[in-house]
């Protein structure tokens, strides 16, 4: 009896090990570092997507309302004031007109709009921190933080537009109005919002914690490797953009034939005839005036081919500098992410041609500012559910996030 006792213990304690056992690579997998999972599982990344997509569409609906109101331009007369007086300080002749927001420097003019103040990239910012779970009080230092620095970047945007604008020919300034600068605000933007969550996200909440965070230069080195590969890839999509250009207009067309029922006669890539007088690198100069053609019965629709630059080489140049990713996932999410964004430009271009043919909008219609609006925040959002995330300290795949949001 004895015998049948230690043997029936030893199977007991033999089966509370393999369970033990079985549970224990589970447990190992819950805990596993989020660079070998998907993105898209981890705790809190639905609800971050949903609150930066309802703060995005707030900023709109509020920027929307207030474009055309003293307060707007109140805000363009303050900055182009500054703007001025910063160019004023080169020496060359700089005249000021605030009311209207325009600046007359060394021979050359530029009026400041609503949409060269930085808010799309302040909504971006604004958006991600409100989505991160983290306390209020956080959230607030860090929008009376990082808005001010944002503006400053502006600043110094236009001024170097301005200098740009008078030193060289007008299709470098609209090349590095476009292009250089759009991308030099969104890996502030994101190296910002990563500074911000390296300090909320650490135990220690003193100023030398902060300076400690500002000290990391692991931030650099990601703003570093994102400037060289936009640049690569910015290079690349110059070079093929006559080709992809060509391939957005005929879905387009092929769609809003088929699907919209329109009578689409033809869909050409054409260019804008040049200025008189403007001169400037060809490759520039052909590349701003390329434009998408869709001929439907008398009336010819274009939009503008520059448009299609705004996302996909800022969003592979991400996906390049974010660290910690296998090759397979890196090219696996960047090629879903192409996927998107090409389907979002054909969309895009259909948006426009039905406003335009079916709804009489003109370009400065809120449907077409609502996607002009929305279109460079794309690559951000994508690549934050693709490989950002990763990057997101105590954002982990087992309750980790929740764990953070308690801490902070």
């Amino acid at each position: 009896m004895m015998d049948n006792k230690s043997e029936k213990q030893n199977e007991s304690e033999s089966r509370e090990k393999k369970v033990v056992s079985s549970a224990t690579p589970a447990e190992e997998s819950a805990s596993e570092p989020s660079s070998r999972r998907s993105p898209l599982l981890a705790p809190g990344s639905l609800r971050f997507m949903i609150v930066f997509v309802v703060s995005v569409i707030t900023v709109f609906i509020i920027y929307d309302r207030v474009k055309e109101g003293p307060q707007m331009a109140m805000y363009m007369s303050f900055l182009a004031r500054q703007v001025g007086a910063l160019l004023r300080l080169t020496g060359k002749s700089t005249v000021i007109i605030p009311a209207k927001a325009i600046i007359h420097y060394n021979g050359f003019s530029m009026q400041i709009i609503p949409d060269c103040g930085a808010i799309p990239s302040m909504s971006i910012f604004t958006a991600a921190l409100l989505a991160f779970p983290a306390r209020i009080r956080y959230k607030v230092w860090g929008l009376l933080l990082g808005l001010p620095l944002l503006y400053v970047v502006n600043v110094c945007r236009l001024v170097c537009l301005g200098f740009i604008g008078a030193n060289f020919s007008r299709p470098t300034f609209h090349f590095a109005h476009i292009y250089v600068w759009q991308t030099i605000f969104i890996v502030f933007v994101v190296t910002l919002w990563f500074f911000w969550i390296n300090y909320v996200t650490a135990e220690d909440k003193s100023i030398v914690s902060l300076l400690r965070v500002l000290w990391r230069g692991h931030r650099f080195a990601f703003a570093l490797r994102f400037v060289c590969f936009g640049a690569i890839f910015l290079a690349l999509f110059v070079v093929t953009l006559r080709a992809y250009a060509w391939f957005v207009v005929h879905v387009a067309g092929f769609c809003l034939e088929v699907v919209g029922g329109y009578d689409i006669r033809s869909a050409t890539v054409g260019s804008l005839p040049p200025q008189a007088g403007v001169a400037g690198p060809t490759v520039i100069e052909d590349l701003l005036r390329l434009t998408m053609n869709i001929r439907y019965g008398d009336t010819d629709k274009a939009m503008p081919a520059a448009q299609l630059a705004y996302t996909l080489p800022p969003f592979l140049a991400l996906m390049a500098a974010t660290a910690g990713i296998k090759l397979r996932d890196r090219v696996t999410s960047a090629g879903l992410g192409l996927i998107v964004l090409v389907s979002w430009h054909i969309i895009m271009f259909c948006t426009f041609f039905v406003a335009a043919v079916s709804f009489g909008f003109t370009g400065d219609s809120p449907l077409v500012r609502a996607v002009g609006f929305v279109n460079p925040m794309l690559p951000f959002l994508l690549w934050f559910i693709m490989a950002g995330i990763r990057q997101v300290p105590n954002w982990g795949f087992s309750r980790n996030a929740k764990d953070a949001e308690g801490k902070t």
